[in-house]
This record gives structure tokens, C-alpha cells and sequence, in this order.
């Protein structure tokens, strides 16, 4: 998976996953840790489940549901509730060529009313967010095998906190990724396998 601006060149390779962003005054460039990781882990689980829906809460720049829409999950639902982040999220999806495949609503998580629940779901927020929005998150996800959370923007200061209020509401975390002082985790239900921690 290859993130560029969509002001310089790039001559792809045949395996690769291009994702051409301009995040105007959104978050979400690809150089951070905790959108990186989120890629990665999304592109992961797209090999464990094959075909999935996504659900992208906070989405910034809109570079996670690209990342979700190229690699064949559908449908693809994105929200935020900066309109700024909404214009430059579906300007990347135009960009991409994946706006047909792509919901994007402004507005607020705790006040969002699914039509469905999801494969996939990725928030890459605040800690005190992702506490506050921790029922919120794991009711728009899928209870079946396989089906996760992936939770980023997690200070590795303030992960015990958020870890703590995801089991409280009946996940466990089976993967995570540190680096650079932030933490990435992936939650599932009653996960068969046990926690996979990579150090960076």
C-alpha cells in the first residue's frame, strides 16, 4: 500500500495499492504512526475476511476508507463531524476514483443511527473519544468471527484507560502495535487467538 500527495509523481508497480491524498485542513496524510498502522491492519484483516463492510468513524482526510474501498470492502460508510474533513475526504475519494463506493456524512458519532452493522470498524481519535464513543463503536460492529475494531490515536500513556473501557463493553484486544509513543490495537469478540503485541 503506497500513500502520495496528489502533488508528486509516482510510477506504481503492479502489487501496488496507491492512495493519492490531499488532506486540505483534515488529519490524515499517511506519514503518521497511527494512520500507517491503521493501513496496515486494515489491509491485514481485508486477507483474513476477503470481502467485509467498513465503517470509518472520524474520517479525516478519508484516507482509511480509500485505503478500505480499493481493497474491496463494500459498502463503505465514513463520518466526521468537521465539514472541512467531509469536502476533503470526498475530494479524495474523487481523486481515487472510489467515490460511488463510498457513503460520507457530517456529523456526530454518538448521534450517528446505523442502517447496518460492520465488518470493520476504524476510529483513529482522541483516547478520551474513543472512551466516550466505546458502546457507540462496538454496536456498529458485526458479532461474528473476524469482525473488529481497530482503535488508533492511542498515547501509549493512555492505552490501559481505553483498553480497559473496550473490554468493559465486551471486547478483547488480539493485536497491537507500538511505535513512536502511540499505541494501535485491534478488538474483537471473544477472540480465539491470544494478544499478538509487535514492538517498533
Amino acid at each position: 500500500m503506497v500513500v502520495k500527495p496528489a502533488w508528486k509523481e509516482y510510477r506504481a508497480a503492479i502489487s501496488d495499492c496507491v492512495i493519492e491524498v490531499d488532506p486540505g485542513l483534515s488529519f490524515g496524510t499517511g506519514e503518521h504512526f497511527t494512520t500507517q498502522s491503521c493501513l496496515k491492519l486494515i489491509d491485514e484483516r481485508q486477507a483474513i475476511l476477503r470481502w467485509g463492510s467498513f465503517f470509518d468513524a472520524g474520517c479525516g482526510s478519508g484516507i482509511l476508507s480509500v485505503a478500505a474501498a480499493k481493497l474491496g470492502f463494500k459498502p463503505v460508510m465514513a463520518i466526521d463531524n468537521d465539514p472541512l474533513a467531509v469536502r476533503a475526504a470526498r475530494g479524495n475519494f474523487e481523486r481515487n476514483e472510489v467515490a460511488g463506493k463510498i457513503v460520507c456524512r457530517c456529523g456526530d458519532l454518538l448521534a450517528f443511527k446505523p442502517s447496518r452493522k460492520y465488518s470493520v470498524v476504524a476510529a483513529n481519535l482522541f483516547s478520551n473519544v474513543l472512551i466516550r464513543s466505546a458502546e457507540k463503536l462496538a454496536g456498529l460492529l458485526e458479532k461474528k468471527a473476524d469482525a473488529c475494531l481497530i482503535l488508533s490515536g492511542i498515547l501509549e500513556s493512555q492505552y490501559a484507560g481505553v483498553a480497559a473501557e473496550f473490554r468493559r463493553v465486551g471486547l478483547l484486544e488480539t493485536k497491537t502495535i507500538r511505535g513512536r509513543g502511540w499505541r494501535t490495537a485491534v478488538f474483537e469478540w471473544n477472540p480465539a487467538r491470544t494478544v499478538d503485541c509487535l514492538a517498533r
